[in-house]
Formats: C-alpha cells, sequence, structure tokens
C-alpha cells in the first residue's frame, strides 16, 4: 500500500514541469525542471539555477535532465548542449561542456550515459563520446539516438529503426535489435541480462542479452502501446515503468508479469491527478517518486503497516457518507457501521455501502441484544435498527421517560440493561423488561464496565460507580487536587486496566491512572511523550501496551513494569489522521482498533505497528559562516566546505564566529519522526530540546576547539538514528596568538628592561649629580679662600717699593692662584652647560669668518709654541669660511684641543692645523706629532674625567673635562669633534661645523636676567682662552658719580658672611667709609634688624641656616626693611643661580672671586641711587595736587623701577593716614606708629631713608600742605588752622611762615601759579 502526496511550486519546488529525478549518495532528490535543478533532503528544497532569468536563447526551447548514475557527481544537461556538474564545495553547478561550442553548430542533447570515466551523449545527429576531462569529444554513430545503454562489451543505443548494439572497441561486429521499431528508452537489467526498450507505440521490448535473442512479452499484456518515458529499477524483483499519458506501471523484471500501479483512475490510495509521466524511480526505500510534465513531483510512500482510512469522496456512493465519525461499530455479521455528521453508513463485509438517515446526527452506536443497534442522535432521541439499519423503535422525550434527546453514548451491560446519557438530563436504565429507570447523573461521556458488577460513568466533572442493579452510586476523582496531581476532572474515557486500576483519558489535563482503592493518581502528559493533553480514548492492545487517541494524532506506551515508560507517536498514521473525536473507538471481531475523527475513520491492527526501524544516516551537510564584513564571499564559501566534506575539521578565522550548521536524517517515509538534538562541546552544557528542526545557529564563538555533535532520534521510540560530528576550531586573532604573546612576552621585557635601564640610569645620573654637585660645591667653597688670596696679594701687588725678588715671588703666588681658578671655573661651566642643555635653553651664536678668527687663534698661542719650541703652521683656504658660532665656547674647543696638541707633543715637535669646506660642512683638523692615544682609550676619550694612560704617566696636568666639554658643545653647535691617533705618532683632531644654516631655526640669546644690574655674567668671571696664561682680573677703573660729603654720620653697612676670615677682610675693606655691622649668618642679621636699621647689606648666598637669597627675599618684603639695598655674594656662577638671586629681591649678585675696588664702588653707587630715590619720591608726592589719589605708580621711569611696592604702599598708608587724621588736636607720632605697627625708631628710620625726613617733619609737612591747599581755595586762616588740628590761629602762623617763609593771610592773597621766589618747597 502505497500512499501519494504531491510537491509543487507552493512547497519550493522551481517549477511545476518536472523532466528528470535521480538520487545522490547521500540520499538526497534530485529534480530537474524548467527553471533548474533542485536538492530535497526531505525537509526542506533547494533550489539551483543553471542560467540567469533572462531570456532563453537556446535554438528549440529549454529542457533539463539530469544523469541517472551519480558516481562522477550530480551532472545535468540541456536539450542545447550544455553540460554541468555540481560543485559540492562551490555549492552550485558548473558548466563543464558546450556541446554547441564544440561542435560548432546547434545540437539537440538527448540524454547523457555515464561508463567509467566516459561519457556517452545521444543526440538528434548522432552518439557522441566525451573523454574524462571533458574536452575529447569523438562521434560513434552519427544516426538520431534518443537513449545508450552500456555494459562491459557493448554500447546499446536507441534509434528510430531499433537498437544500434556496437562494441565498444569499434564499429566491427554491430547488430541492429528490434530493427523498424522507434525505441524511446532502454534499461539494462544487468540482474537478469534482459535489456528493455520502450517504445513509443508498440509497448515495451525486452532482449537477452545473455543469450542474443529477443524475449516474449506475451505476459506483459497489461502495458499500454503508448510512448515509454522512463524505466527504473524498484526493487530486486520489480521494475517501474513511466507511461505517458497512461500513468505508472509495475513489471517483473524476468517479464513474467506487469500491472498498473498509479493513474488517474486508480483508488484512492493509487490514484494521480495526471498522467502526464516524464519520469519515475524509486528512492532506495520502497517510496516511488514520479516526475509529471504539469504537477510537479508525485511521492508515494510505501506503508510498511497496513492501516484503512474510510473518507468521504465527492459523486462516489461507495465511500463513508461524511469524514466526521463520532462512533464505530461492529455487528454481529461483520457489517461496520459509522455514525456521522450526515447520518449513518453501513459497510458490508463485502465492501458494499449504504448510507441511512442522513441529514441527522449519530453519536453513537451500540449492539442490542439480539440482531440489532442502538444509535444515539443529537436532538432526536435513542434508535434502534435492525441489521439492515431498519427503523424499529426509537425513544424520544415524549414518547418515554427519556430526559434529553440528545444521547451521547449508550452502553450494554452483561445484563443486557442498556445505559444511556448525556450532557443533559439524567442517566437511564432500560432493563430488557423494558423498564425504565432515572439516576441523577448528567453531563455523561463515556460509560463501561470496569468489573463484573460495576459500571462507571465518565463525566465532566468525575466518574461515577454503580452497580448493574442500580445500586451503590459513588462519585470519583470529581477533585484531582485531593490526590495530588494537576490535571482536571472533564473525563472523556474510562478504560480498566486491573480489578483496581483505571485509565481516565481526560479533556485537557492528560492520562490519569487511578487506583480505585488506593485512592491514588500518576499523570501521563506530553512531557511524558503523548502528542496532547487532550485524550479521547484509551485502550489495552495483546500486548498489554496502552494507546490512546488525542486532537494530535494517536500514540502507546508499552506499560509493563517500567514506571518511566513513555508514549509514542505513530508519527506516519499521525500524518493521515490526527485530530480524533471524543470516545470514537471500538474493538473488532479480529483485534483492529478502529478509530473515528474529522477527517474520516481510520482501522488497523495494533499488533502490526510497534517500534518499527529504518535506516536514515544523519549527516552534516551544510556548514554557512556569517562573513565578518556582512558580504558574501565564495571564495571563502567555498574553502569552508571542502573542508566540511573533505577533513570534517573546519577551521575558522576569529571573526568567522558567527555560523549555521545544517544537518539531515533523510527518510522520506519517516520524516516526521525524527526528531533533532545537538550540543556543541566546550560550549553548550546541555543537549538541546528535541525538535524538527535541521539547523543550528551559533553566535560569538570565543576562539578556541569545539565538537558540534548532533543526534537524530525517533519521535515513536525514541531511539537514536543517528548521529554525527564535526571538528570545529575558531583561531585566535592574531593578537592573541602565541606569536603575539611571544612579541608581547618580548616587548614587556624589553620594557622592563628599559625601565631597569632607565631606573639604573636615573640613579647612576643622580650620583653622577651628586658627584658632581660635590665637585661644584667644593669648588665654590675654594672660591671664597681663593679671594681672600688673590686680592690681597693684588693689593700688594698694587704697592710699590716692592724688591724684585718680592714681586717674582709674589707674582708666583697669583698665578698659582689664578690656575686654581682657572680648574673651578672651568668645572663650573661644565656644570653650568649641563644645566643649560637640560633645561632646553639656548645658545647664542652670530656669523663669524673661520679663516679670520683661527688665524687669531694660532697668534694668540703664540706664546704656548714658543714654550715648547713647537713648529706650527695654519693651512687656511683663499675665500672666507663663514660659520654661525658662540665665540666664547668655540674658545674653549680650539684652546682646549691646541693646547692639548701642546702640552702632550714633544720638544720641537709639530702643530699642524688646517681649514676647509665642503658642501655640507666646514672642518678644523689639528695634527700633532705628540704621544698620541691607545687604542684601547679612544673609545673612552671623552668620557668625563677620563685620561688616557699614558697621559697619565706623562705627568702632565689635567682633569679630564676638556674634551667631554668640547664635544657638548660642538654638539650644541649641531657639529661634531672626532679624532685619528695613532700611539707613538700623534693624534689629528677634526672640529666640524655644519654649513647650512641651521642655527636660524634653533639658536637665539639666552633669556635675560630679570634686573639691568645683571644682564649677564661679566667677561672677567669667565676664563678667557685667548690669553696665554690665565688671569682672573684686570684692574677695574669704573666711572660713578661722586657723592657730596654730608655733615650725617657714616652710612651703616651689614655684612653678612659664614667665612670669619672673608668677613673680616670686608669690614677691613669698608670699614674706612661706612659704619660695618657684620653678622656670621642670617638668623642674627634678622633679630638685630627687628630692632635696628641699616643703609646697605651684603650677604653670601650659602650659609648656614637661612640661605642668602631666602634671607633677601624676607627682607625685601619686610616693610621694615624693604627699603634696604641688598648685594649677594657667592661662589655659585651659574645664570641661573644669579636670576634666582635677582628674583628674590637682590639689588646685585657678584660671584666670587670678586674685586673689592668693584665691589665698593657697586655699594656707592647704590647709596647714591638711594638718593635720588629718595629726591624722586620728594619730587613725585610734592608735585601731586588730587588730595584722595593717595595710591599711584612713579611718574618718572627710574623711581618706577626703583621705587618697590611695599615701600609704596607704606608710604601712601602713612599721607592716607596723616591726612585723615590730622584734624584731630592730640594726633601724633605715637598714633602714626600705632597705625603702622612700627616701633617709634624703626618708623623713624624708614621715613628717613625713604624721605629724608623724621616722622614729625613728615607729619608736619603734609598739615602744612593740606593748609595750603585751603588758603588757596579761600577758606579762612582760623578754619584752616582747625582742619589740620591746630586750635591757636597764631601758633598756625608762625609755623605756616616759617615752613613757607610767608605768612597764611599773604599766601592766600597770592595766585598758586606764583609763589614767591625762595619758598621752600613742599614734601607733600
Amino acid at each position: 500500500m502505497f500512499r501519494c502526496y504531491q510537491i509543487f511550486t507552493d512547497h519550493g519546488l522551481s517549477s511545476d514541469r518536472v523532466f528528470s529525478l535521480c538520487r545522490d549518495g547521500w540520499g538526497r532528490m534530485w529534480i530537474a525542471t524548467k527553471s533548474g535543478v533542485d536538492c530535497y533532503d526531505g525537509t526542506r528544497l533547494r533550489n539551483y539555477r543553471l542560467f540567469g532569468s533572462g531570456v532563453v536563447e537556446d535554438d528549440m526551447g529549454r529542457k533539463i535532465r539530469l544523469c541517472k548514475a551519480t558516481d562522477r557527481g550530480v551532472i545535468a544537461y540541456t536539450n542545447a548542449g550544455k553540460i554541468f556538474v555540481f560543485d559540492p564545495y562551490a555549492d552550485r553547478f558548473c558548466l563543464r561542456i558546450d556541446l554547441r561550442r564544440i561542435l560548432k553548430r546547434s545540437v539537440y542533447l538527448n540524454g547523457l550515459t555515464i561508463d567509467g570515466s566516459l561519457i556517452y551523449a545521444c543526440m538528434s545527429e548522432g552518439v557522441y563520446k566525451i573523454g574524462a576531462d571533458w574536452k575529447d569529444v569523438r562521434p560513434v554513430l552519427r544516426v538520431k539516438v534518443s537513449d545508450v545503454a552500456v555494459d562491459s562489451a557493448y554500447i546499446y543505443m536507441a534509434t528510430d529503426k531499433g537498437v544500434c548494439r556496437l562494441p565498444k572497441t569499434g564499429r566491427q561486429g554491430g547488430k541492429w535489435i528490434f530493427s523498424g521499431v522507434s525505441v524511446q528508452t532502454l534499461f539494462p537489467d544487468w540482474q537478469t541480462g534482459l535489456l528493455w526498450a520502450g517504445t513509443k507505440h508498440q509497448g515495451v521490448l525486452i532482449y537477452d542479452c545473455r543469450h542474443e535473442q529477443n524475449v516474449s512479452v506475451s505476459r506483459l499484456a497489461p502495458l499500454p502501446d503508448k510512448t515509454f518515458r522512463s524505466i527504473s529499477v524498484y526493487d530486486k524483483t520489480t521494475l517501474l515503468l513511466g507511461v505517458d499519458g497512461e500513468g505508472v506501471y509495475a513489471a517483473r523484471r524476468d517479464g513474467s508479469a506487469a500491472w498498473k500501479l498509479f493513474c488517474t483512475n486508480g483508488t484512492a490510495e493509487t490514484r494521480l491527478k495526471s498522467n502526464d509521466i516524464y519520469d519515475v524511480m524509486s528512492d532506495g526505500s520502497g517510496n516511488i517518486w514520479i516526475g509529471k510534465y504539469t504537477e510537479g513531483i508525485t511521492i508515494c510512500n510505501l506503508l510498511r503497516s497496513r492501516y484503512r482510512i474510510e473518507r468521504h469522496e465527492s459523486g462516489n456512493q461507495q465511500s463513508i457518507v461524511n469524514d466526521h465519525v463520532n462512533a464505530t461499530l461492529e455487528d454481529r455479521h461483520g457489517n461496520l457501521w459509522y455514525a456521522t455528521d450526515d447520518g449513518l453508513s453501513i459497510r458490508s463485509a463485502a465492501g458494499r455501502w449504504k448510507h441511512l438517515y442522513q441529514g441527522k446526527v449519530f453519536l453513537t452506536l451500540c449492539r442490542g441484544a439480539q440482531d440489532d443497534v442502538w444509535a444515539g442522535s443529537y436532538g432526536f432521541g435513542a434508535w434502534r435498527l435492525d441489521s439492515s439499519g431498519r427503523l424499529l423503535q426509537r425513544f424520544t422525550t415524549s414518547n418515554s421517560p427519556l430526559t434529553t434527546n440528545q444521547i451521547y453514548y449508550i452502553y450494554k451491560d452483561r445484563c443486557a440493561n442498556l445505559w444511556m446519557g448525556g450532557i443533559k438530563g439524567s442517566l437511564i436504565r432500560l432493563s430488557p423488561e423494558s423498564v425504565f429507570s432515572s439516576y441523577p447523573v448528567d453531563l455523561i461521556r463515556h460509560i463501561t464496565a470496569i468489573d463484573a458488577n460495576t459500571l462507571a460513568f465518565a463525566t465532566a466533572n468525575g466518574f461515577y460507580t454503580i452497580g448493574m442493579q442500580g445500586d451503590e452510586l459513588r462519585k470519583h476523582f470529581d477533585y484531582p487536587k485531593r490526590y495530588g496531581v494537576r490535571t482536571n476532572s472533564y473525563i472523556n474515557f474510562i478504560c480498566p486496566m486491573d480489578k483496581t486500576r483505571l485509565w481516565l483519558a481526560t479533556d485537557g489535563g492528560g492520562l490519569v491512572l487511578y487506583n480505585i482503592l488506593m485512592k491514588q493518581a500518576k499523570v501521563y502528559t506530553t512531557r511524558d511523550g503523548l502528542p496532547s493533553n487532550y485524550v479521547y480514548s484509551v485502550a489495552i492492545d495483546k500486548k498489554n501496551r496502552v494507546w490512546v487517541s488525542t486532537d494530535h494524532g494517536l500514540a502507546y506506551m508499552e506499560h509493563g513494569t517500567d514506571t518511566n515508560a513513555k508514549f509514542a507517536s505513530l508519527s506516519t498514521l499521525n500524518e493521515q489522521v490526527s485530530n480524533y473525536n471524543s470516545a470514537a473507538f471500538s474493538r473488532l471481531g479480529d483485534g483492529r482498533f478502529v478509530y473515528g475523527s474529522n477527517n474520516g475513520a481510520i482501522a488497523f491492527d495494533p499488533m502490526a505497528f510497534g517500534n518499527y526501524h529504518y535506516r536514515a544516516p544523519l549527516r552534516v551537510y551544510a556548514f554557512r559562516v556569517t562573513h565578518p564584513s556582512g558580504k558574501n564571499d565564495s571564495q571563502r564559501d567555498t574553502e569552508v566546505n571542502k573542508m566540511l566534506l573533505q577533513d570534517r575539521h573546519i577551521r575558522l578565522a576569529h571573526d568567522e564566529n558567527i555560523f549555521t550548521i545544517s544537518f539531515s536524517s533523510i527518510s522520506f517515509q519517516y520524516q516526521n519522526d525524527i526528531l533533532y538534538t545537538y550540543r556543541m562541546e566546550n560550549f553548550d552544557r546541555n543537549w538541546s530540546a528535541p525538535s524538527g528542526t535541521t539547523e543550528a545557529r551559533y553566535t560569538n564563538l570565543p576562539p578556541g576547539d569545539y565538537v558540534f555533535h548532533v543526534r537524530s532520534t525517533s519521535r515513536n521510540t525514541g531511539k537514536k538514528i543517528g548521529e554525527a560530528r564535526l571538528a570545529i576550531h575558531i583561531s585566535q586573532p592574531w593578537w592573541n596568538t602565541l606569536w603575539a604573546w611571544m612579541a608581547y612576552l618580548l616587548l614587556a621585557s624589553l620594557a622592563l628592561y628599559s625601565i631597569w635601564r632607565n631606573y639604573t640610569g636615573k640613579l647612576e645620573r643622580a650620583d653622577f649629580k651628586k658627584k658632581m654637585q660635590f665637585f661644584v660645591n667644593t669648588a665654590h667653597d675654594i672660591r671664597t679662600p681663593v679671594t681672600l688670596i688673590i686680592n690681597p696679594l693684588r693689593d700688594l701687588d698694587s704697592r710699590n717699593g716692592l724688591s724684585r725678588e718680592d714681586r717674582r715671588l709674589l707674582s708666583l703666588a697669583l698665578n698659582s692662584a689664578r690656575n686654581l681658578y682657572h680648574f673651578t671655573t672651568e668645572l663650573l661651566d661644565f656644570q653650568k652647560m649641563g644645566v643649560h642643555a637640560q633645561s632646553g635653553k639656548k645658545m647664542k651664536v652670530a656669523n663669524y669668518d673661520l679663516k679670520a678668527y683661527m688665524a687669531e687663534v694660532v697668534g694668540n698661542c703664540s706664546s704656548l709654541f714658543k714654550e715648547k719650541e713647537i713648529l706650527s703652521r695654519l693651512i687656511v683656504p683663499k675665500e672666507e669660511v663663514m660659520v654661525w658660532m658662540n665665540r666664547e665656547k668655540i674658545d674653549h674647543v680650539l684652546y682646549n684641543v691646541i693646547s692639548n696638541a701642546v702640552k702632550y707633543n714633544r720638544h720641537g715637535g709639530k702643530v699642524i692645523m688646517k681649514l676647509w669646506q665642503n658642501k655640507r660642512n666646514v672642518i678644523v683638523a689639528v695634527r700633532d706629532t705628540g704621544i698620541g692615544i691607545p687604542r684601547q682609550s679612544q673609545k673612552k676619550l671623552f668620557t668625563l674625567f677620563y685620561r688616557a694612560a699614558n697621559v697619565v704617566d706623562s705627568n702632565q696636568s689635567g682633569n679630564g673635562l676638556g674634551l667631554a666639554f668640547a664635544r657638548e658643545i660642538m654638539r650644541m653647535h649641531k657639529g661634531d669633534i672626532t679624532f685619528n691617533s695613532v700611539e707613538g705618532k700623534g693624534t689629528t683632531f677634526f672640529i666640524v661645523f655644519p654649513k647650512r644654516n641651521f642655527h636660524r631655526k634653533w639658536s637665539q640669546l639666552l633669556p635675560k636676567l630679570n634686573a639691568d644690574a645683571v644682564a649677564e655674567l661679566r667677561p672677567e668671571d669667565t676664563y678667557n682662552a685667548t690669553e696665554p696664561l690665565p688671569q682672573i682680573y684686570n684692574k677695574v677703573e669704573l666711572e660713578h658719580e661722586s657723592v657730596t660729603p654730608s655733615a650725617s654720620p657714616l652710612k651703616r653697612l651689614m655684612i653678612i658672611e659664614d667665612n670669619d676670615e672673608l668677613r673680616f677682610y670686608l669690614h677691613h675693606v669698608f670699614e674706612a667709609d661706612y659704619q660695618v655691622v657684620d653678622m656670621p649668618d642670617g638668623e642674627r642679621a634678622l633679630d638685630y634688624l627687628q630692632q635696628n636699621m641699616v643703609d646697605f647689606i651684603i650677604s653670601d648666598v650659602m650659609m648656614p641656616g637661612i640661605q642668602g637669597d631666602v634671607l633677601c627675599r624676607r627682607i625685601k618684603s619686610a616693610v621694615e626693611t624693604s627699603h634696604i639695598p641688598v648685594i649677594l655674594l657667592t661662589g655659585k656662577v651659574g645664570r641661573e643661580d644669579a636670576i634666582k638671586g635677582l628674583d628674590s629681591g637682590a639689588d646685585d649678585y657678584i660671584p666670587k672671586p670678586f674685586d673689592s675696588e668693584m665691589l665698593k664702588a657697586k655699594v656707592r653707587n647704590m647709596i647714591t641711587s638711594q638718593n635720588r630715590l629718595r629726591e624722586n619720591i620728594v619730587r613725585q608726592y610734592s608735585l601731586r595736587h588730587d588730595a584722595d589719589d593717595n595710591i599711584r605708580e612713579a611718574t618718572d621711569e627710574e623711581s618706577r623701577l626703583l621705587f618697590n611696592a611695599v615701600d609704596q604702599q607704606f608710604l601712601d598708608h602713612c599721607i592716607l593716614y596723616v591726612k585723615e587724621n590730622m584734624n584731630k588736636p592730640d594726633f601724633n607720632i605715637n598714633a602714626l606708629c600705632r597705625e603702622i605697627a612700627m616701633s617709634r625708631t624703626v618708623l623713624y628710620e624708614k621715613l628717613k631713608a625713604l624721605t629724608g625726613q623724621s616722622p614729625g617733619e613728615f607729619i608736619m609737612i603734609i598739615r602744612m600742605r593740606r593748609a595750603a591747599e585751603l588758603l588757596q581755595n579761600g577758606e579762612q586762616v582760623q578754619d584752616v588752622a582747625v582742619k589740620i588740628g591746630m586750635a591757636d590761629a597764631s601758633y598756625f602762623s608762625t609755623v605756616f611762615k616759617k615752613h613757607y617763609g610767608i605768612s597764611p593771610s599773604r599766601f592766600k592773597k597770592k595766585p598758586s601759579s606764583n609763589t614767591p621766589d625762595g619758598v621752600k618747597q613742599p614734601l607733600l
């Protein structure tokens, strides 16, 4: 028996016009249609187009066919001669050969036959043999051929004149078979040795290839004389024959019989919608596939378990009257009764149908006590019929005690009592004596006996039990929660399991196994395999299996001792019928079950159903990657498919971690029985829930190794059908690979090493800095005693009367002191250059003629050359050689190199200096014939404090600073200094200047200091390399304004110096001209200044306790002492040190050793400036007329620069306070001291220093100035006197006349611009 169904375009077929079919090695079916080739695996159709969707240009339209043999893959070809082969890696058909282009003419290709590596193409003009490489095309027979078959020795070609047989070796020995017959198709059956030939109009002919004779076809008479399109194998004994216009036939392979299988006028199971057959074949599992010209594909599934479905066929009286079957019954004569929504249908044992009482709805059937049948109707009461269906008796509410005419169920017990009930009304018992009894039970759905003496009634609210005599009515299971289960009490059907247990079919609550004695219940639901929780009937077969009908089909369960058993669905049967009706079940005499449903009635033998087994190998057939770009990447897809099909190991990049895996177990007959579950090892914790889904999608999987497992299981049995696995590797991103981590480790190691080196370098630099600072401090400390040596020696040298011997000894002492000064200066210069380099400050340069400069340098070194009788020579070019340089620093470089050339030269040696230039550089070479530099010392020559071994042994003095200093200087000039040397022969130093004008970009003047007094260090403070011997200072004649002698006492000068000898010397220098106060440290100086005042301060910078610059800042920030000039003396000669000192407020910054005469001149000049400042202050405040404008900057430039803000604020405060309080008669100096917070002594000294006036004079001048203003404004003398705090007018007149030289009354009459000559100008 077969079950047929259609597949057409609505199901995904590319076209309903099907030309050819084939089956590949995986069991997939390939369908050639008008539009392309489709692949079907039982769950979905995949369409492949061979052409575009444009205009068809083939000469004779387009037909696509498939080769039946798939040994060389799936091959598709068109009637126009194009042959395609499916590429499983690229997942598309690729054109292999176009016969029209090869033969250079139009062709009509009828078929392809594969013979090993060769392919035979049969065309309208003959047969061609195509080589394995698809390039070699050779003719075999030039006759129109429609089909070709081959065996080991011969080629059989179907033509319009018969079958031509040719040996494969050539045309010799050829033979015609079925001569004169137009043959359409050939099928060589090598199992039987028969060659089947389907003709156009003469049926089928058979040729015995083994005996080389025709075979009689008389037993194949059922086969029509029509065109045979296809002949194929069905099984070991049967062939399938597709006849265009007639349908599908079957024949024995030995030719002994033939019969019609499928056609348009066959039975319901074998009926086709059309007979336009183009191809027919078996899928290897007993199913038959029919390709038709207009209706797609018809698939005829072989039903291995036999069942019968009764459905209504429109216009066919020999079918059930209605598909809605509410009840079934087998009477005593073997007739089958069907209660439907359109009357009763009776099918006799002979298969004849009778339909009765159409238009009436019947709900239940029951056999009577005799040969009668009872039928319960909907609205027409209970009917009693004879075996032929004739009405014998009818009971309704009008003619009987029935309480309802809607009879849902009728049951006859063993005592011949009839029990009738429905949704409405009471339960009725009709005894054999025709006595009616009524019981208070309604909502009845089903009635059955649970033992020999007890009946059970299934209702919509539990169930009832009653004795057959109508006694002991009891209600059960009306409240399921009482039994601890989740279900409901709406019971559709009751089936006894044994004496104590009942199966209760509930409406939505599943199946309940209820122990009526123990009052215990167990519920089975969809979790236990039920197709649905709406259960309509329960039955137990001979194997003690429990069968249930639901609204989603049938299922059964092996209910033995296994309490965990589950239901298995009848997937193949449920595809036909699924929605069964409540209580529509009966068991026939032969053991068959009959169920009524909304789609007819189905009858089957439950013993023929069970755990049927079938093979459906599970394969992973597709792996689709979502590419990172979001676009299709066909090349990458091909690579992935190749890995899938060949290696079964997918290797993906890190960004290819979104993909879909497709899998399928192919069984066209049991496809709906197959469920799939999968798990990604190392990603999924659990297996997925079983479902019919054939795809698994994963997104954003992290890099790593995975194994994809998939299983197919039977929905019916729950057993595993197939299993497949696929290894997947997702690569790490390049930044997370082993090589990347090695690189990270290397970089981290390098970073750590760099940090460690930087740290150790910092430690070394810090250590070097400390050492350097130690040397600098030592040099600073040396400069103080050097000052005490040089200055007294120079004072002695300036005296007359020294003997020649004394002057020689004195000169020796001075030169030694100067040499010591040279060393300390060089050390400090090197330190200063390092500070400049670190701070990024730039160098002052100018454009020099290096030719003239070299001549000057050589001239200045003549005394050096003469001292050792060195022969010197200077070689210069004729033209000027201009370079940008800092002459002072280049002096150091050249004099250092030349002095070394002399110092380490032999007596009477040579020094040759040469200047030349090229396109990029200017070079100065200094070559000597001295001791040279050892090879092992050459790499360290420019290292700080390094001296070569032979230099140390030469007993020549040196410190290892000169060349290191020279290289730094040349690098600051963007140049360099190098050398060549041979030990014992001499050394040549090369001083290289860049010729391009780089200095325009990177050089500028060093930043100016923040005071005019020390704009830059004096040339006398730096060693001048142009002198043959170093000399610290020359006597300096300074021009300055003479100070007019004053009758006042000597100015007070404070000297702050921690060195006792230097402090004594400074005291000695200044004691003749000043009243000197000396202090050993800053703390004592500040203590002294709190009670006393001085006119000038000279302080050392580096002192114990308070440093000099801090002391200066505190003096200048205090109101009491801010006016006192301060000069700082220090051994720190760096420019930054000078700036720091001046920023602290110092008026001058003088490095040690200093010239005492210069220091005295600076002090005199500052005191003179202080006097000028005082005069400016007096003039400034005396010229102002606005009494309220009290705080203003000085008007002239000099005052603005020297008059600091603290003093100006102090003076303005005093003036403002006096003006505001002068009208008070008791206002005096004490009040001003309290306001200013100063003692009378300090206030006196402060005002005296700033204005030259005492506090009393200061107050009186302000009063007199105010009085003059008031008088000029026309006020009376008496009023003016009161307003300035003088109540006595005569006293005011006396004071005013003394101050201005004119009486107030006369002053009032004078114009303000005509002040009398000789009138004293007031301060304010």
